[in-house]
């Protein structure tokens, strides 16, 4: 999908920290709504996660290429926050537009595509922090308690591959490193939940009754909340998807995606123009701090 120039400007009229309303880039989801749905529950889990692991190498590529350019360094501040820009959302027979990125990077005191004004940067940037697969709600769930949850917390995980990436890391190396990180974790996670009960917090969370997003939406009333959390079918469906959800996490963090370990994602982000038309930003306007 190519972004015009006006949703453009509505975009970078966005700032970090400003209250407002999801800006998004396909309302009626007729470009993105088959991205990742199959009918099939652990097929839709490992869809999702393998387009989420290809996303956050990507954005790797990104920041290297930023820094390759001096528009942002090692002193430049990394921050994150909640979405501000979303392919496609909706709900419709249990599905919704989720987000593969863990959360919407900050660079200084700007997002990424606020850094500069060039049409491939910004397409690319853009998107990439938009992007959604169409999957189960309790994916979207699950990936907000994994995200920013103080258990696992992969924001911070994801946070800590930028800053070594603005240092000089190799962003594959960043990518791979940050991708066993979070593998460990979800393979302690399998154990953990192989066994044991779905307690009501999990429970809360998988119907999609609290946020732990900032800014996340909360859809549901309490009087349904407290209605689904007894129907014991429910919860017990609830509870096997959150198994097959973790495993099958698990098995797709262990897997270097093929477009990052050949070299392509690199190179397609590399091979873009992105110095004609654009007023670059300074490393310092960025922002600094660590």
């Amino acid at each position: 999908m190519t972004l015009t120039p006006a949703m453009i400007a509505t975009i970078l009229g966005r700032y970090p920290n400003q209250k407002g309303e999801r800006i998004i880039l396909d309302p009626r989801g007729i470009h993105h709504t088959n991205v990742g749905a199959s009918g099939n529950f652990a097929q839709e889990v490992r869809i999702h996660r393998d387009h989420s692991n290809l996303d956050v190498a990507e954005s790797l590529y990104i920041v290297d290429k930023l820094r390759d350019m001096r528009v942002v360094d090692r002193h430049t501040y990394v921050g994150a926050q909640g979405a501000v820009v979303q392919a496609f959302q909706g709900t419709r027979d249990g599905h919704k537009g989720c987000h593969t990125m863990p959360c919407q990077l900050i660079l200084g005191a700007r997002f990424p595509f606020q850094l500069l004004q060039n049409n491939l940067f910004l397409q690319r940037t853009i998107q990439v922090f938009a992007r959604c697969t169409w999957s189960s709600e309790s994916i979207n769930a699950m990936d907000q308690i994994l995200d920013w949850s103080e258990a696992s917390d992969f924001v911070e995980m994801y946070k800590g591959a930028v800053r070594e990436v603005l240092r000089g890391q190799d962003p594959t190396e960043a990518y791979e490193d940050f991708a066993g990180k979070r593998a460990e974790v979800m393979n302690q996670l399998v154990k953990q939940v192989n066994g044991a009960p779905l307690t009501n917090y999990e429970a809360v969370m998988l119907l999609g009754a609290l946020s732990v997003e900032p800014g996340g939406e909360i859809p549901m009333s309490p009087r349904e909340v407290e209605h689904r959390l007894a129907d014991r079918r429910e919860m017990e469906g609830l509870n096997q998807e959150r198994v097959a959800i973790i495993e099958g996490y698990a098995e797709s963090d262990r897997i270097i995606p093929n477009a990052v370990r050949s070299g392509e994602l690199e190179h397609t982000v590399q091979s873009e123009d992105w110095t004609s038309g654009q007023q670059q930003s300074s490393a310092g306007s960025a922002g600094s701090g660590a």
